[in-house]
């Protein structure tokens, strides 16, 4: 096995994404339905016994086990697709995916959709002809799942690193309404502990895509769960990132009374911070502000005593976790179909352990398993 160097994640994620591949709310078909027929399918989209049919994937189920069989005899060239180059956090994931998969051996390619459709599409069909081995894809739309069927049918390993595509060999998924929720769980325990779980707060979400009103949608419900005497004074919902500063310093001037600001994301919940040193609010033990992700930003902010951002939900290091998993399907390694991300908190208190105890803590979920 070839050394894997672990690197950590920082960077802020990009506000709205347009990338290819996902098909949100599909649901795969197990083969005992379609063996049994109890299966909605047609002929066409039938089960497939054929390991080197993308049809087999599609029906595969989640916590089935796979493993891959490189096409080539040596292998040595992956690619990776991000909804956007111009954005620090995609920035982050490429620059560290490529330091794991140059330190293992591998070419290492790069390309982001970037707001052009075509663009996701172009670079699979123009990497499958240059003898790509494996393509990582972050989808949020199902723009490129013909070409990703293409090159799973020259036996390319596809593995997704984002929202759900149709066509994929792993996929690397979140929870994304359970990232909004413990988002949620944070807050509500900080409003217990300083407010007897009563008071005012702000949600700040993002129903751009499914992912992202997902976690805003398990930011809302969660609050609304696991505060039941508190109060939401207004629910942001971004359009822009000037109108949602705007909106915020608006709901902080009518509601003085307000504690806390829960965003589904911290290119947020910084705004929502902005927002609270401008209205005199952001005392720390008076005042809170959770999201999740966690960027270099919010890690400076946590490491003030003084700050009144007091925590973020963690979804791991994404390019580590998408460059150890492909090179291990392509070195013999195997894993679940869908294999989730853990949604860890991270705060004042496991600020200097939070890196070692996830990766710890996600050994021992895929041992359980």
């Amino acid at each position: 096995m070839r050394r894997l160097l672990a690197l950590m994640l920082v960077g802020t994620m990009a506000i709205s994404m347009t990338a290819c591949g996902s098909a949100a709310g599909e649901s795969k078909v197990s083969k005992e339905e379609v063996s049994s027929g109890s299966a909605d399918v047609t002929s066409a989209e039938a089960l497939s016994e054929d390991k080197d049919s993308p049809d087999y994937y599609v029906q595969m189920a989640a916590d089935e086990v796979i493993s891959w069989t490189p096409k080539n005899e040596k292998v040595n060239k992956v690619g990776l697709i991000v909804p956007d180059t111009t954005s620090e956090f995609y920035n982050g994931i490429i620059k560290d995916a490529k330091a794991i998969f140059e330190d293992a051996g591998y070419e290492f390619v790069s390309d982001g959709v970037n707001s052009d459709a075509t663009r996701g599409i172009t670079a699979i069909e123009s990497w499958v002809a240059g003898g790509i081995d494996a393509i990582v894809i972050m989808a949020q739309d199902q723009t490129c799942d013909l070409a990703l069927k293409k090159a799973m049918e020259q036996g390319v390993l596809v593995v997704s690193a984002s929202a759900e595509i149709k066509y994929y060999h792993h996929w690397l998924m979140q929870d994304n309404y359970d990232v909004g929720y413990q988002t949620a769980k944070m807050a509500a325990e900080w409003m217990g502990e300083h407010y007897d779980g009563k008071g005012q707060y702000i949600c700040i979400s993002n129903n751009t895509t499914p992912a992202t009103a997902d976690k805003s949608r398990g930011v809302v419900e969660g609050m609304a769960k696991l505060l039941p005497e508190g109060e939401c004074v207004g629910e942001v919902i971004l359009s822009s990132t000037d109108q949602v500063r705007a909106d915020v310093d608006t709901l902080l001037m009518q509601y003085p009374d307000v504690h806390c600001i829960v965003a589904m994301h911290n290119a947020f919940s910084l705004i929502g911070l902005e927002s609270a040193k401008a209205a005199g609010k952001a005392v720390y033990g008076e005042f809170a502000v959770f999201g999740s992700a966690l960027s270099e930003q919010v890690l400076s902010e946590l490491n003030k005593a003084d700050s009144c951002y007091e925590g973020e939900i963690w979804m791991g290091d994404q390019g580590r976790n998408l460059a150890e998993h492909t090179i291990g399907l392509l070195e013999g390694e195997s894993y679940p179909h869908d294999w989730a991300a853990l949604n860890y908190p991270v705060s004042r208190e496991n600020l200097t352990t939070y890196y070692d105890d996830y990766y710890k803590e996600l050994a021992k979920v895929n041992t359980e398993k």
